[in-house]
């Protein structure tokens, strides 16, 4: 179970993380805003799935965020969401074909409630962008706690992730294509 603890410190005085058990924790350092959501009620921030407003000239990257939220926040449905009917998904040679069976594999993966995933996203670049389609590529670093590999080891993986968008009938962006390259995997211990 993951445990966020929150504290407010300065700079002087950092915190150190506990070490009373084996799950993975994250101390916070918090410097209060106003207007901004406390970081101690985590689940008091809106959930988005990929069914959001359209705007003539959105951000097709923000597609990238979306999904690694569905997968972060174990919402398989959501996920299957970010892809057009005969996506594509491809992981090194690995492709999953169509947001059914992208579903399936989500649905899968997060059968074990002990498994926990964070991606953090770098470099986003929109490549090209016509009317109904753009491209994408970024940097991910996938943070895994996966106890069918380990239950002593964080994994961690550094990729490429290339995207290609497609309007929907709604002109939602959606993965037409989502491609990851891993080109770095090590362990990380807890």
């Amino acid at each position: 179970m993951t445990d966020i603890r929150t504290q407010r410190a300065s700079l002087a005085e950092p915190t150190a993380p506990t070490a009373n058990d084996r799950d993975i924790s994250v101390s916070v350092n918090i410097f209060a805003a106003p207007g901004l959501p406390s970081v101690a009620n985590l689940e008091s921030i809106p959930k988005r799935d990929c069914h959001m407003t359209h705007v003539e000239d959105s951000d097709p990257s923000e597609l990238l965020y979306r999904f690694s939220e569905a997968v972060d926040q174990r919402r398989p449905d959501d996920a299957a969401r970010c892809f057009t009917a005969d996506g594509i998904f491809r992981r090194d040679a690995s492709r999953i074909i169509g947001e059914a069976a992208i579903l399936d594999l989500y649905r899968q993966r997060m059968s074990d409630p002990r498994r926990k995933t964070r991606h953090v996203w770098s470099n986003l670049v929109e490549v090209e962008r016509t009317g109904q389609t753009a491209v994408v590529t970024a940097i991910l670093t996938n943070y895994a706690l996966e106890p069918q590999v380990s239950e002593d080891e964080l994994q961690m993986r550094i990729g490429n992730v290339r995207g290609v968008l497609a309007r929907d009938a709604e002109s939602q962006w959606r993965f037409a294509e989502h491609h990851y390259d891993m080109a770095f995997a090590t362990k990380l211990p807890l």
